[in-house]
């Protein structure tokens, strides 16, 4: 966890995903969307919610690797001539990018997992209206 700024990583947890279902951050981006005059709708801005509602996971892997990563390593690459943008490209960030793909997978999957109930998809039927399988196969499962 982030040692210096735990406030920063209570509002983060307490403002983001964890907190707010995405079906409340996609209604008030909708009406802040309406009031200024946006349209809100569509695929980019369902990523857009489901980014802002997942990110959480991203930002806690990635603080929990950077807090780990060895002030040693930074310091040899200093004394070696990197300067701190290089040292950051060259030796931090390749070792918190396992954390990072590691958090956008868990966010990934905790994205698909979230569905409102309206959008689950309908059974299917035949075109007569009777279900396309019936239900005794299902039965051994219940």
């Amino acid at each position: 966890m982030a040692q210096g700024r735990p406030f920063l990583t209570v509002l983060v947890l307490a403002v983001a995903g964890l907190a707010l279902a995405p079906v409340l951050m996609a209604a008030t981006l909708v009406d802040l969307g309406s009031i200024q005059g946006w349209r809100v709708y569509g695929f980019a801005w369902g990523v857009v919610v489901l980014s802002l509602a997942n990110y959480p996971y991203v930002f806690l892997l990635t603080t929990d690797s950077f807090s780990r990563l060895g002030q040693r390593q930074l310091e040899a690459c200093r004394t070696l001539g990197l300067g701190p943008w290089g040292s950051f490209l060259r030796v931090a960030l390749p070792l918190t990018l396992p954390a990072v793909g590691a958090g956008i997978a868990l966010s990934g999957g905790v994205a698909r997992r979230r569905r409102p109930v309206g959008l689950r998809p309908a059974p299917c039927a035949e075109p007569g209206g009777a279900p396309a399988m019936d239900e005794s196969a299902l039965a051994g499962n219940r």
